[in-house]
Parts: C-alpha cells; sequence; structure tokens
C-alpha cells in the first residue's frame, strides 16, 4: 500500500505509472482469453455491440455508464437523482438532506457530468470523521484538523446549499495537467474544493460499484487554497488520501484540476 503521508509538499504528484503494467496485462488478456474463446455466440454479440456503437444506435455516454457497472439503459431525471442523494447523504454523511435538495435548481443530467449537491451543515474535517466511521473504505489525511489547514475557499456549503456539476472523468480533467495553482489563479480557472472531493469519492465508490477516483492521478483542488496560495490533493493510493498538498507553483502530468462546469 502506497501511503499518502509525506515529509514535504512535492512539485510533482507521488502516484505509479502503470502504462507497461496495464499494457502487459492487456496483452496477456487478449492472448489467453480472447484468442481461445471459440463460442460464436459470444462473438456475435460483441460483433452486434459494435455495429451499434458505430450506427450511434447505444451511444459513447452508455458504453461509458456500462463500464461503470451501471445500467447503460437507465434514464436518470432530476427527481431520481434527488432520490439517489437523499438516500446518500442519509447513509454516509448521517443527514437529511432532501428539504434542501429539493430547493437547488438542477440542471437537466447529462451521463457525460456529475452534478454534486453540497448541503449546509458540510466541513471538511465532519466528512472526513464520516466517511472514516462509514468504513466502507480506509481512508488517510496527513492533517488532523482540515477545517483549519483550509484557509479559503472559492465556494463552501457553511454559505448555504449549492450544487456543482462536474465532467464524469475518474481521474480529472485531463486538459488541466501541468497548470500550477497560481497559473489557475492568474487564469480565473474555476475548480473543485477539497471537500468537494471529499464528497465525490464516496460518491464515485456507490456509483461505481466500488471503484476510486484518481487511481493514477491527483485531484488539484485549486477551488480551497493554503495560507500560502497552495492547494490541497486527493487521490486514491490504497485508501482515500488527502496529502500535504502543493506549492503555489507547482504542476505535473499527473495532477489535475476538475473544474467547475456551472453551479446550481
Amino acid at each position: 500500500m502506497v501511503r499518502c503521508f509525506r515529509t514535504e509538499r512535492r512539485a510533482l504528484p507521488l502516484y505509479f505509472d502503470c502504462s507497461l503494467v496495464n499494457s502487459n496485462k492487456e496483452r496477456l488478456v487478449m492472448t489467453t482469453v480472447i484468442g481461445n474463446v471459440s463460442d460464436e455466440k459470444t462473438f456475435g454479440a460483441l460483433s452486434d455491440v459494435c455495429f451499434k456503437i458505430g450506427k450511434g444506435v447505444i451511444t459513447p455516454a452508455q458504453v461509458k455508464r456500462f463500464a461503470n457497472k451501471q445500467n447503460p439503459f437507465a434514464v436518470e431525471t432530476i427527481d431520481s437523482q434527488i432520490v439517489f442523494w437523499t438516500g446518500f447523504y442519509a447513509v454516509v454523511f448521517e443527514m437529511d438532506a432532501k428539504a434542501n435538495l429539493l430547493k437547488l435548481n438542477w440542471p437537466e443530467p447529462n451521463a457525460d457530468f456529475w452534478d454534486v449537491p453540497m448541503v449546509k451543515g458540510l466541513s471538511e474535517t465532519r466528512v472526513f470523521q464520516l466517511l472514516k466511521r462509514w468504513n466502507k473504505f480506509p481512508a488517510e489525511s496527513y492533517y488532523s484538523d482540515l477545517d483549519v489547514i483550509v484557509k479559503e475557499n472559492d465556494r463552501h456549503p457553511s454559505r448555504g446549499t449549492y450544487g456543482v456539476r462536474f465532467h464524469a472523468d475518474p481521474e480529472g480533467d485531463e486538459d488541466q495537467k501541468n497548470i500550477s495553482a497560481a497559473r489557475h489563479m492568474g487564469i480565473g480557472t474555476k475548480g473543485n474544493t477539497l471537500l468537494e472531493a471529499e464528497v465525490l469519492e464516496p460518491m464515485y465508490f456507490i456509483k461505481s460499484g466500488g471503484r476510486h477516483l484518481h487511481e493514477k492521478t491527483v485531484n488539484h483542488a485549486i477551488g480551497s487554497r493554503f495560507s500560502d496560495g497552495g492547494a490541497p490533493d486527493a487521490s486514491w493510493r490504497g485508501e482515500f488520501c488527502i496529502g500535504r498538498g502543493y506549492f503555489p507553483d507547482s504542476a505535473g502530468p499527473g495532477l489535475r484540476a476538475r473544474v467547475t462546469i456551472v453551479t446550481f
């Protein structure tokens, strides 16, 4: 297990490059599984799926939901989102959030995005403690009191319940790599806060059937800042890990902001 603790903030994220392992694994699967399949029905089904994808009968969004172990043909509605998040807040954060969720001006659901409500009463330290009490996956933080170390947030539910939409990409926005927190600040990028990262992780864990965000990358939580202008980070390293953070000028290919599409 890769522990999330480290003695100093890094200019580049600490993570494994799994590209060689993954490519070897894919070749092994192709050789030992697909190469030995003789069932014509299996090939027929695969061929039919590929044909329908090519013709647009099966959409990329449906393929993405299937890959995430979700019903690819389920039609999500605002009502179904409210039902999901009401149960989510009750089970994970021990909160009755329904009244707050009903007040939000929800956008129409889109499989390419995640709509995440942030309910008044949440705080960084409280959410982290509740994640540990929920105990569905291990979680560690470099800091014992996250409420104290985070000095500034672009938005926070302490000011009232709100919602935020992000691209539905488990590894963060690829086009945001190699950009430092200082550069983001200069160009006006709005990204997720640390608290939003703490809510996104259990959301994705539930929706994906047990998978985790940022297994290969690090979430650059540029919506939150330390006193020196640096940004917190969150990732999966065999546990949900909130690290020490990154200096304002830190950047790298695996350090990625999750851009705010819209708030509601």
